[in-house]
């Protein structure tokens, strides 16, 4: 069954812009940030009264880029997504503690416990006490989309706009047309309930910049929770520097199929476009954390049964053309 859940913006103060959608959980209504980065529903405390889940003895913890770490146990809850007619059961974690992992000791953990929300850079009354995951990789929690359907359709609202997005679950064939789609490769990880399965949900692609001219290759991630772009590289690879500017997105398939997005770095009419180039650190994987920006001009579509992600031309603020 086809459910369009409204997907709404904010703009913080600094100019970063975070997308959430509007979730009933016991009858409260919880705004939760949509994070493709990341997956399942996590609850930071105050987000919900107890009675509302049945919390399990099952730890779980997940490390976001920027060093956060939440930790806490696994529940069940019952949750209805706005716009959709059905309650479905799902597993999330119940955050107990927030802190900093060992590879970013300085990470915003203390603003976060203070504030009692997450990615609202220490603004008052800004951020979220929940997040909600749909990206397709494995967790030891679920993606609550998996319970109403296998695939789903992420159309942010532009920059500006008064009228939300939409997260398509369940998208028509008609809808689902178009997509340059890549295949995902399987992802395992190890929980204390069992090995999780999911999809590594990295695409192909590259990031060229002008004057002087690099290419960095991916793989290339999609986080419609990460406000800037980040090329993850150690030393020896090209760097983003001051002096780049004009820049490309170029996404392509193993058919030489590609789709293309030109954009400027760093400039203060294009969200998203900040970028940094960071050295990884601990286990983290070298590619291009893309952020928020391939959104705006892209329609993505997930399926996660089939292990898939693809992308779309939309109208929109910046150039994608296809080659």
């Amino acid at each position: 069954m086809r459910v369009a859940i409204p997907i709404y913006q904010t703009q913080l103060p600094s100019g970063s812009i975070r997308y959430f959608v509007r979730l009933t959980i016991a009858g409260r209504r919880v705004d939760a940030m949509l994070d493709s980065g990341s997956v399942g529903l996590r609850l930071l405390p105050r987000a919900l009264p107890s009675r509302a889940y049945r919390q399990s003895a099952t730890e779980c913890a997940i490390t976001f880029a920027n060093g956060v770490e939440l930790r806490g146990n696994v529940a069940r809850i019952r949750l209805m997504l706005d716009g959709a007619t059905a309650q479905r059961s799902t597993k999330v974690q119940i955050v107990r503690d927030v802190c900093c992992s060992s590879h970013r000791p300085n990470c915003p953990a203390e603003q976060i416990r203070k504030a009692g929300r997450i990615f609202g850079e220490g603004f008052a009354r800004m951020g979220f006490r929940a997040v909600l995951g749909v990206g397709l990789r494995a967790s030891g929690i679920d993606n609550p989309l998996s319970r109403f359907a296998d695939a789903w359709i992420i159309r942010l609202p532009l920059p500006g706009d008064s009228n939300p997005g939409s997260l398509i679950l369940g998208p028509t064939s008609y809808e689902r047309r178009g997509f340059l789609r890549f295949e995902l490769q399987r992802h395992r990880v190890p929980t204390s309930s069992g090995e999780a399965i999911g999809w590594q949900d990295v695409v192909p692609g590259s990031l060229t910049t002008k004057g002087p001219r690099r290419s960095i290759a991916g793989p290339i991630a999609l986080d419609t929770g990460a406000a800037s772009i980040v090329v993850v590289r150690s030393g020896r690879h090209p760097q983003v520097t001051e002096d780049c500017r004009d820049a490309r997105f170029e996404f392509a398939d193993t058919k030489q199929k590609a789709l293309n997005l030109s954009f400027v770095i760093n400039d203060r009419a294009t969200p998203g476009s900040r970028t940094f180039t960071r050295p990884p650190t601990g286990r983290q994987w070298e590619g291009i954390r893309a952020g928020i920006l391939p959104y705006h001009s892209f329609l993505v579509f997930y399926d996660r049964r089939k292990g898939v992600i693809g992308l779309k031309p939309r109208a929109g603020r910046l150039r994608a053309a296809s080659a």
